[in-house]
């Protein structure tokens, strides 16, 4: 039964290679030449499934390894059909520019890595777009949605002192709510095994039951 549900949730969340290519366009070749080039997010899921069958004619033991990849790198593969796109300094310019958009909503986080270290900031944000961990862990793997992410995790650390603070005054609780609420839109649903060790559930569930806010 854990196996049927983690097949269910990568099933209706994420795409197969074979969905990816169709839906694409493209081919199996052009997308792991992209992977390996660092212009394409490797898969976020692989599932191994080992099956035995029984019936009339005997026994049938298969193997075979299923990747899983967002939704949004549909998106991507069009960007990068561009011969001149520059898939790494488009991933930057979106990230800054939706960086800037929440900072007109709520305001400047004063952490390092948003001032001086930005650069190293997003150097690294990269390393884990490309590696996948975005397409597991946002709804659509793309940049504005990770930098959404990431700086609401920040704003409720900020807020909360990463949930220490026991008592907010009004003002406070409603940004953290406003922070949460924006986390929770773009982050995924995560698989059943992973939920509890997830920022779903230590930035979102916790958090608003910590601080008794609506969902």
């Amino acid at each position: 039964m854990p196996t049927i549900n983690l097949f269910k949730y990568l099933s209706s969340n994420f795409l197969t290679f074979d969905e990816l290519i169709k839906i694409s366009s493209s081919s199996q070749e052009l997308i792991e030449d992209l992977i390996d080039k660092k212009k394409m997010p490797k898969a976020s899921y692989t599932l191994h499934l080992n099956s035995q069958c029984h019936s009339f004619f005997g026994e049938n033991h298969t193997q075979e390894s299923i990747l899983f990849f967002a939704k949004g790198y549909t998106y991507w593969l069009g960007l990068l059909q561009n011969k001149t796109f520059d898939a790494k300094q488009y991933f930057k310019q979106e990230y800054i520019h939706e960086l800037s958009e929440l900072e007109k909503i709520f305001g400047a986080i004063e952490m390092e890595k948003y001032s001086v270290s930005l650069n190293a900031h997003l150097e690294q944000e990269w390393e884990h777009f490309l590696a996948g961990i975005y397409g597991l862990c946002t709804r659509s793997g793309l940049p504005r949605e990770i930098a959404r992410k990431e700086y609401a995790i920040d704003k409720i650390k900020k807020l909360t002192d990463d949930g220490k603070q026991l008592v907010l005054n009004t003002g406070d609780k409603q940004e953290l709510s406003r922070a949460i609420k924006l986390l929770d839109e773009v982050s995924a649903l995560f698989a059943h095994h992973e939920i509890d060790k997830s920022s779903r559930e230590k930035y979102i569930n916790v958090m608003r039951k910590q601080y008794g806010l609506a969902g």
